[in-house]
């Protein structure tokens, strides 16, 4: 296919405007996968695509028809996406943290867990002669983990 050709039957303005309507359904493919790491590639390469900045009607052409292309497999890889993904990739529910702080009947042993929504559990256990000391009042209970956006 010659260069005339292509200029004739897709006008560059016509390239440009496919190219940018196919982006945009890509973004919007984007949004509605769950694993973080296929839209970390998807994005990468959505913006590979869109560096190829040229004046050539071959190249904004084929372009074009990779994006096409590119396009078939992110709506397959959208509409079969495993079932497991709604489970490992949802957002986490804003919860506020639990805590429990216990000591053993002869009050030589005091254990104390914390939860940390969306991170975990800790757990704290400590043996003493003297619980008189009062150590376990400045322990992790008293942390607040809910603001945890300075980490």
């Amino acid at each position: 296919m010659s260069k005339s050709t292509i200029s004739d039957d897709y006008p560059v303005d016509d390239l440009d405007a496919e190219f940018h309507s196919n982006i945009k359904l890509a973004k919007s493919i984007l949004k509605t996968l769950k694993r973080p790491k296929d839209r970390e590639i998807t994005s990468r390469l959505i913006d590979r695509v869109k560096a190829l900045n040229s004046n050539s009607l071959e190249v904004k052409s084929n372009r074009n028809k990779f994006t096409k292309y590119f396009l078939k497999v992110l709506q397959r890889n959208s509409d079969t996406q495993p079932k497991e993904y709604d489970q490992w990739f949802k957002p986490s529910e804003h919860r506020e943290p639990t805590q429990t702080a216990l000591w053993s009947s002869d009050r030589r042993t005091f254990i104390a867990t914390k939860t940390i929504p969306g991170f975990g559990l800790l757990v704290y256990m400590a043996v003493t002669y003297e619980p008189e000391l009062g150590w376990q009042d400045y322990g992790f209970l008293s942390y607040d983990f809910t603001n945890t956006a300075q980490y």
